[in-house]
């Protein structure tokens, strides 16, 4: 039995994509072990999450809470040192990523007792790699970006990317990270033609993958009005581009607004700015904020559009769920989003308010095409289930010992 370790150098309670990617694994442990393969430990900047008993990472959520809470006040601080300094922005990004990677590096290096390794992100890969007199165990980093590693960095810390120093630094600790490991997973083909200079034979692409499900709508959960209902799921954050939908919205015509609602669902540090942007549009019959939400599933089936106007993406989840309750998708054509729909039940749309107004108004006006959540449904059972996800990481693993 080959003993495995997932890595990640931030905290797993906090739920955005990548760690739900790291619950895939959990959910998928049992694929694994009929590959002879066993997930024991998953290590964070919180601790060591013992897997052998849970069946999520996301069970505890009151720990969840309170370890936000104590946390708020540190949040302050970091956000306090928000500045167009460099030297403001640097420390920044010293206290959210190398201090919380260091701290888990230390958690494992005081086991070490895996056969593989698997990061969820270079910088703590990188950390690892740079100790001396340790034995290095067989190891995959997962890049969870569109292709340019970069990119994230341009968006949420231009200062730094501006900086020739640190901006070569940083692509030293990534291919310092790269180099090392036994295997580069890109989620995307769009990823894998990203990175150009890593050999062909160290990369491999693996979609993720999230259950296949019996759910079923809930009486309770269904909306009585007749309107196209259109959800957003994701980090309410700017770069995931919400603003650019509840303008779209403001512009369409007066008859097509009676049509449609919008449900953003998800927290983050733009909720406000959000909500003033409904006032300020006068949209509060129209667009709706419906917060972190455990029931995402069951909220889906009944919704009828699913859109994402984000900047940046590696491969969503979001849509992957999407696609599993059969809704039709809007899309922007970001990282590995062009491979995950298709002209039968999504299209894909600009960043701009303007151009997301027209798609609306035709999808509108012409409606769903009837096959769409059908052709949808059989795209994701096709392509993207936990069980082909967890099958080719056995192989991956299986592959480089």
């Amino acid at each position: 039995m080959i003993n495995l370790d997932i890595i990640y150098g931030h905290s797993i309670k906090q739920i955005h994509g990548l760690n739900l990617v790291t619950d895939m694994f959990v959910q998928g442990k049992g694929i694994l072990s009929e590959n002879d393969i066993f997930l024991k430990h998953i290590y964070s900047s919180e601790g060591i999450l013992n897997c052998t008993n849970i069946d999520t990472i996301f069970d505890n959520t009151e720990k969840r809470k309170n370890t936000e809470k104590r946390k708020s006040f540190k949040s302050c601080l970091i956000d306090f040192a928000k500045s167009k300094n460099v030297f403001f922005e640097f420390i920044r990004f010293y206290i959210r990523n190398f201090i919380p990677a260091k701290k888990t590096i230390r958690y494992y290096l005081k086991h070490n007792d895996s056969d593989c390794i698997i990061f969820q992100d270079f910088i703590t890969a990188y950390l690892y790699f740079k100790k001396k007199n340790i034995s290095h165990n067989r190891s995959i980093l997962i890049m969870h970006t569109s292709g340019d590693f970069l990119e994230l960095l341009k968006i949420d810390k231009p200062m730094l990317y501006k900086n020739v120093f640190f901006k070569k630094h940083y692509i030293r600790m990534f291919d310092l990270a790269a180099k090392n490991v036994d295997k580069l997973v890109v989620l995307s083909k769009t990823a894998s033609e990203s990175f150009p200079w890593i050999e062909e034979n160290k990369k491999v692409i693996i979609y993720n993958g999230i259950k296949e499900s019996t759910y079923q709508s809930l009486d309770s959960m269904c909306f009585e009005d007749k309107r196209m209902k259109i959800v957003s799921v994701g980090h309410l954050i700017k770069r995931k581009g919400q603003h650019l939908i509840i303008e779209a919205i403001s512009k369409l015509k007066n008859e097509s607004q009676r049509k449609l609602s919008l449900f953003l669902v998800g927290e983050g540090t733009d909720r406000s700015y959000y909500e003033n942007l409904i006032l300020k549009f006068n949209l509060q019959n129209n667009v709706f904020i419906l917060g972190q939400r455990k029931d995402v599933p069951f909220l889906l089936l009944n919704m009828d559009v699913f859109i994402l106007a984000s900047y940046s993406e590696g491969l969503p989840i979001s849509i992957i769920e999407a696609l599993r309750a059969g809704l039709y998708i809007m899309t922007t054509p970001v990282g590995g989003c062009t491979e995950l729909i298709k002209s039968d039940f999504g299209e894909f749309i600009d960043t701009n308010a303007e151009q997301i107004a027209t798609a609306l108004e035709k999808l509108i006006d012409e409606g769903i095409p009837e096959t769409s959540s059908l052709k949808a449904k059989q795209f994701f059972k096709q392509n993207f289930t936990l069980n082909k996800m967890m099958e080719n990481y056995a192989k991956t693993i299986h592959e480089i010992l």
